[in-house]
């Protein structure tokens, strides 16, 4: 059985990665990729730093701590092999064209990783090879997320109706959607997808406000005794004055 297809019965629809900070509300984001094919590469950013070429920064990349959502097709380019010097087929003819553009990438070798590719590697083994072994990283990884999307994948890309995007999908832009210690509206449980820098009681809280909307999707949501839930109200009172 060869690699994609070992991915393909493997991998889940969507891979969310974010801060253990983090609330992150399911409904609205089922809600929100409810018409995307999870079979499309896309990158999706709960926060965006756009490219700002004025100011040089010629790269976007999320601003992690929001989360950033990954689709299955996504996650078999990170994990297929990459041939570059040897002459071998492609595990898959639909991701020929990725494959190019990676050796291409690596040859260009813009912050040096070609010193730590071998012929066979993913996107996946590269990046572990290069953030555990080069000398000096000087990259924070939300920059090392922007770096690969943009010279390695080939993603399908946003339209640019909602944002200045050009590699990401955002959710929210920063700064005057998104961010800690922005102009951006504060978090609402009900109403945004991420929500960052959140305490225990705040999580608790959220979780609480949306159960009431949604108490189908809560495995205990009838067992208000549960020790989980048994301070909930307290709490919730207590952040509704603090606010």
């Amino acid at each position: 059985m060869n690699t994609i297809r070992l991915l393909r019965e493997s991998l889940p629809d969507y891979l969310v990665v974010l801060d253990d900070d983090t609330y992150f509300n399911v409904d609205l984001f089922q809600d929100y990729i409810a018409s995307s094919d999870p079979n499309e590469a896309r990158i999706y950013s709960g926060c965006l730093f756009e490219a700002n070429y004025t100011n040089n920064m010629t790269l976007e990349f999320p601003y992690g701590g929001f989360g950033v959502v990954y689709s299955k097709e996504t996650m078999k380019q990170m994990n297929t092999p990459i041939w570059c010097k040897t002459d071998h087929t492609t595990s898959s003819l639909r991701h020929s064209s990725f494959v190019r553009s990676a050796c291409h990438a690596i040859e260009q070798n813009q912050i040096g990783e070609r010193d730590f590719f071998r012929d066979g590697m993913s996107i996946v083994d590269l990046v572990h090879a290069y953030s555990a072994q080069v000398k000096s990283l000087c990259l924070h990884s939300d920059w090392l997320i922007g770096y690969v999307a943009k010279n390695y994948l080939d993603l399908s890309l946003p339209d640019g109706k909602e944002s200045n995007a050009t590699t990401f999908h955002p959710i929210k832009t920063w700064p005057l959607q998104c961010g800690n210690y922005t102009q951006a509206e504060p978090c609402s449980a009900t109403e945004s997808m991420f929500c960052h820098r959140q305490t225990p009681q705040d999580m608790e809280a959220m979780t609480k406000e949306n159960q009431l909307l949604h108490p189908e999707n809560y495995k205990y949501a009838k067992s208000q005794k549960n020790d989980a839930y048994s301070n909930i109200d307290r709490i919730i009172s207590a952040t509704v004055q603090n606010h």
